[in-house]
């Protein structure tokens, strides 16, 4: 919070910090205030459009519910830079989420999942968690339980 504080703050002393637009961008996402962080994300992207805003942007969307949105600015980021591998991580979360969201499990998205993880592994592999992420829901899926919990 206290950060939070201090990049609002150096926001109202000067509004065109850039940086400063995108860390309370990022400071909301891991606080988990998905909509005030789409607004904010919304007016960086106006600034500065490139693959990490994108990226970032997304993943405020997608921690809203707004699924769909966010994959696209994940595709707009891959646009940008086709090795920006933190946007098919995020592209990966994205999907396990919408799918453990369906009514009805629909296997496709878990799958494109592991498909943009093993994208992310094949441009960077020292990525431990990405290859947890690949152990976990590869396989099938039994009772809603990812396989190998």
């Amino acid at each position: 919070m206290a950060a939070e504080n201090a990049y609002k703050k150096a926001l109202e002393l000067n509004r065109t910090q850039n940086v400063a637009l995108l860390n309370l961008g990022a400071n909301l996402i891991r606080q988990g205030k998905g909509a005030e962080a789409v607004s904010v994300m919304e007016e960086a992207i106006k600034r500065t459009d490139n693959a990490p805003t994108r990226t970032r942007y997304g993943h405020a969307l997608s921690l809203s519910k707004r699924y769909k949105d966010a994959l696209l600015q994940y595709q707009f980021a891959l646009k940008f830079d086709p090795r920006y591998y933190p946007a098919y991580n995020e592209r990966g979360s994205t999907l396990i989420g919408q799918y453990e969201q369906g009514l009805e499990l629909d296997d496709s998205l878990r799958q494109q999942a592991i498909e943009a993880w093993q994208e992310s592994l094949k441009i960077y592999s020292n990525q431990p968690p990405v290859r947890a992420a690949i152990k976990q829901w590869s396989g099938a899926r039994l009772f809603g339980q990812p396989s190998g919990t």
